[in-house]
């Protein structure tokens, strides 16, 4: 396959690693394109991989075994496919929370947490914003979309298990597997095609493929017991990879969906104001599905339901988690009863407390003060010691919602600010002009001056 190896095609493929798996893998920056594409091996996943979810858990080891891409050149974008090869995707999760976190711990936790959800949100926004902007690279975004569309992903050996030792009296693991999927253009009667289109390519065909998907929770040795610590990459990928069953190896894992092959037909029907055939056409092709919960395995998912709900209150009343009496003992002394119920009333009162000062006169002035502080010192091109430490507080001080606020008033400030001086400029230029016929020496010299500039530019 021929593949572009100019700084167009580099960029292409930097673009498709960054925009789908940048997030999530580490080691793809600077990645080039070579003759044959992009294969790159073992590459790790970042530690933040998961935290979108919002949820208790944090990675303990995780690795792409294989990553394959391989880009058409352009004369054939719109005849041969983007072939995207992921193999053995290996994932090993572990709770995030622990008995023995401090209130430190608890505030940096909820830090982290805001700052993600923030790093999401002006994503968001940034793109809303470039969506209303005019492209200037339409060939870029031409050839982006061609890729997309006929973008074809092969899966294999895929294993992410969660285990957990701390919410129940004994460890368990919960765990999806998938030995291969493939997501893949076909022609109009479902035959191999390179393309995936019909006629005038408002007509879209594609096939997705899965061969032995399986959710598993075990709750008994030795399946349940932790993987080993692996002292290289290749023996974490062989240990996970042995948990996979397969057509050729069986697992006897405590299943709650056993294996099963699937095989999907979508086609999908772009064209406007008619309704005669479907807009999506869908056929979906399944093996005998087994669904099964035993006591064992819906007694470990509620105490892991238990202490998610745990950890969340602990975050709520972070302010107050100091004065949390120590972990309950089976005997429940009348004193000991008493120290929970004065904890839970200071949850309460410090929650009461919160929302009564957000309607305060001194809350609002002070909130009026620290948005104009936190725009100069998002915005200041060498933020000093103290501009960071004042942001730094800001962050710690107020919720999600008052410091997506914060940013969103110092970008449409910003926005406002260039406009404003773009639009002085342009007055001050008419000035220069109406001075000039005036005779004003001090306006010609300037009028001459740009006039002379922009023929530079020109020439």
């Amino acid at each position: 396959m021929a593949l572009s190896t100019t700084g167009l095609g580099d960029w292409i493929a930097s673009l498709i690693l960054d925009r789908f798996l940048g997030k999530y893998l580490e080691g793809l920056e600077g990645t080039r394109a070579g003759t044959e594409g992009i294969e790159l091996h073992n590459l790790n996943l970042k530690k933040g991989a998961l935290a979108e979810l919002e949820l208790p858990l944090e990675i303990k080891s995780g690795v792409l075994g294989k990553l394959v891409v391989k880009l058409p050149s352009l004369d054939q974008v719109t005849t041969k496919p983007t072939i995207v090869v992921l193999e053995d995707l290996c994932l090993l999760a572990v709770p995030s929370f622990h008995k023995n976190d401090t209130q430190a711990d608890l505030e940096k936790r909820v830090l982290q947490s805001k700052l993600k959800l923030l790093e999401i949100s002006d994503k968001i926004a940034t793109d809303k914003e470039e969506d209303t902007k005019k492209k200037d690279s339409a060939f870029v975004e031409e050839y982006v979309v061609k890729i997309i569309e006929n973008l074809q992903i092969f899966i294999k050996d895929i294993h992410i298990r969660f285990e957990d030792s701390i919410s129940n009296p004994t460890s368990f693991a919960l765990g999806i597997t998938l030995e291969g999927a493939s997501f893949k253009s076909v022609g109009k009667n479902w035959q191999e095609s390179p393309a995936g289109f019909e006629g005038s390519r408002s007509k879209v065909f594609k096939e997705v493929g899965l061969q032995k998907f399986s959710i598993y929770m075990d709750t008994r040795p030795p399946y349940s017991v932790p993987i080993p610590e692996s002292k290289n990459v290749a023996d974490f990928i062989s240990n996970m990879k042995t948990l996979v069953p397969s057509k050729d190896h069986s697992v006897p894992h405590d299943f709650i969906l056993d294996p099963f092959s699937a095989d999907v037909k979508l086609s999908l029907d772009s064209k406007e104001g008619q309704f005669v055939d479907p807009k999506l056409f869908v056929k979906i092709m399944v093996s005998q599905l087994k669904l099964s919960l035993d006591s064992a395995q819906f007694h470990s998912l509620l105490n892991l339901l238990f202490w998610t709900k745990n950890f969340t209150l602990r975050l709520q009343y972070v302010n107050v988690y100091s004065q949390r009496p120590k972990i309950r003992h089976k005997k429940m002394t009348e004193a000991r009863k008493l120290q929970w119920w004065k904890y839970a009333f200071r949850c309460v009162r410090d929650r009461q407390r919160y929302q009564k000062n957000q309607w305060s006169w001194g809350f609002m002035q002070k909130f009026i003060r620290d948005k104009e502080r936190y725009h100069s010192a998002k915005t200041a091109t060498f933020p000093s010691s103290k501009e960071l430490k004042d942001i730094e507080d800001m962050e710690k001080e107020y919720s999600l919602g008052q410091l997506q606020y914060f940013r969103k008033y110092s970008r449409a400030k910003s926005k406002y600010s260039s406009t404003q001086a773009v639009s002085s400029e342009v007055q001050e230029m008419f000035t220069g002009f109406q001075n000039f016929f005036k005779g004003k020496t001090a306006a010609q010299t300037k009028v001459k001056k740009i006039f002379f500039f922009n023929c530079l530019t020109f020439l």
